[in-house]
């Protein structure tokens, strides 16, 4: 029994050392392992971050200043990437570069391709890719994760949608960030970026819509930037194409400028039908990261030009660029648009007595606020005056016709920019008078909140007293003053005639004349009869 109560307590002291010295293994392993969080500060929610683990780190004591020192061991995946140049390891695991420099992480987390640790985290990033390694984790938007210690390097490998930001800015995937986690740390990404603003510039102004009259010439600049890539990226995956469409109320005029950029040699442009598609070399791109796109070009409004009508006659522009190289066929693409507007009027003409009638024949003259007479082509089956500085009908000729509601068989006037127009009677119809003054009619675009022009115009018309003349909405009422709807040219300038006699300037000098002289036989022929009868009576 003492025996059997011996090799008892034997048993039991062997267990419990076996216990204890498999708690205090576990405890030291545990020790080892130890852990810190990464956390992107600017991560964008779509976007997917691989990170890829470099080197494991344990550690290994302090240094003189009491902070802890480590040793880092290369993981199995990345052990090839060391075993020649240009980076290899110091016998203490320390990455060198080829010209014998260690390279440490970008602590600062710079948005530059020239420190060495971009340089390296690009040269890392190409080789996990190029190997399949696959990522330790992913990181989506930006959400933290605890890592063992250790080097990584994280890296954008899927982008979701991109979001211009107020001023159009969007972000590019991030460079590839080499990180040292021996401590938590919150990463701002390396993100270069780009933008896309198209405008509309008229003298010094800037602007996104404007109206002129039609044969005018619309100037346009496109500011836009190459992004920047990492460090020694691959120029092959390399896209940077603008294209641009012209509505068919837009006549491109070939005459496309890039500041400091050289045509055929840096980027080609090539027009077909109404696009016009810029495409950049792939050696412009590599050549001139992050800097600045500045393009300048212009176009003619037609006459096929959209008339009164909201939709305007739009210029849009698309950016397709490289957004990810991590990913095939990793585009983006950005859009912008500029609108012009022209605007125009019905010319009615119908008898004073009776207002339902309309009067053909009628001929005016429109001059512009600078007192230039407005020159017109005409098509005859529509009715249509379409301004034209190389036309040759310089007067408008009312068509007559009953029905003024909708614009019925009435004279089209079309192409005109806001501003003030005098319309001016240079010929009455058969037994009218001509109107005694002339006609203002003022078209005024009418502007939103941020001061940019809608399609619609406001339409005045003006005479001596504005007798004479009114303007009439497309249900027919006679308002002072009418706003087209934006869709159809419903605002027609009604000019009222009365019957008489209607002649040339020498002709009324001559009724002159004749009736002064008239006037004077009948009180000559008075005075005549007056004295015979006095004579009469003196006898």
């Amino acid at each position: 029994m003492k025996r059997s109560l011996g090799k008892r307590i034997i048993m039991a002291v062997v267990l419990s050392v076996i216990m204890v010295l498999s708690i205090g293994a576990s405890v030291f392993a545990e020790a080892e392992i130890q852990t810190n969080s990464i956390n992107i500060k600017n991560g964008k929610e779509t976007s997917e971050y691989s990170v890829y683990q470099i080197m494991t780190a344990k550690a290994a004591g302090q240094d003189k200043d009491g902070k802890t020192t480590y040793e880092y061991s290369v993981t199995d995946s990345f052990k090839g990437f060391f075993n020649g140049n240009p980076y290899s390891l110091t016998g203490d695991n320390e990455i060198k570069n080829a010209n014998e420099t260690i390279v440490d992480s970008d602590g600062e987390w710079l948005n530059t391709n020239t420190t060495e640790a971009a340089k390296l985290a690009a040269a890392l990033e190409k080789y996990a890719i190029a190997n399949n390694i696959s990522a330790t984790t992913k990181i989506t938007g930006t959400s933290a994760q605890n890592l063992p210690q250790g080097y990584y390097v994280l890296a954008e490998t899927k982008s979701g949608e991109v979001t211009p930001d107020d001023n159009g800015i969007v972000a590019i995937a991030t460079k590839p960030i080499l990180v040292n986690l021996t401590e938590d740390k919150e990463i701002t990404l390396k993100d270069s970026t780009t933008k896309l603003d198209k405008v509309i510039v008229e003298d010094t102004q800037e602007k996104k819509s404007n109206n002129v009259n039609i044969g005018d010439t619309i100037n346009y600049k496109i500011t836009t930037s190459i992004p920047a890539y990492e460090a020694n990226v691959d120029k092959t995956s390399l896209y940077f194409v603008l294209t641009d469409t012209f509505s068919t109320g837009l006549t491109y005029n070939n005459d496309l400028k890039i500041e400091g950029f050289t045509a055929e040699t840096d980027y080609t442009a090539e027009v077909n039908g109404q696009v016009l598609t810029i495409t950049f070399t792939k050696d412009a791109i590599f050549e001139n990261q992050g800097e600045p796109v500045v393009a300048t070009y212009s176009a003619k409004l037609n006459e096929n030009a959209n008339v009164d009508s909201t939709d305007g006659n739009p210029n849009d522009v698309t950016l397709e660029y490289t957004h990810n190289t991590n990913e095939d066929n990793g585009h983006k693409t950005l859009q912008d648009e500029t609108i012009t507007y022209t605007y125009g009027f019905n010319l009615h003409k119908v008898d004073k007595v009776a207002p339902s009638e309309g009067l053909a024949d009628a001929k005016f003259e429109l001059k512009d606020k600078d007192g230039n007479v407005v020159k017109f082509s005409y098509d005859d089956e529509t009715k249509t005056y379409t301004v034209d500085e190389n036309g040759t009908t310089t007067e408008i000729v009312s068509a007559g016709g009953k029905e003024i509601k909708n614009g019925t068989d009435l004279a089209t006037v079309k192409g005109l920019d806001e501003g003030t127009y005098t319309l001016t009677e240079t010929q009455a119809p058969d037994k009218y008078t001509k109107l005694e003054s002339s006609v203002t009619v003022t078209i005024e675009d009418k502007k939103d909140q941020d001061g940019n022009n809608t399609g619609v115009a406001k339409m005045t018309v003006g005479g001596a007293g504005n007798a004479g003349c009114d303007v009439i909405d497309d249900l027919g009422k006679k308002t002072g003053s009418v706003e087209s709807d934006g869709n159809t040219i419903n605002i027609n300038v009604y000019v009222e005639n009365a019957k008489g006699i209607s002649l040339p300037e020498t002709g009324r000098n001559t009724a002159l004349y004749c009736m002064i002289g008239g006037v004077v036989l009948v009180i000559a022929g008075a005075l005549y009869y007056i004295l015979g009868a006095r004579k009469k009576v003196s006898r």
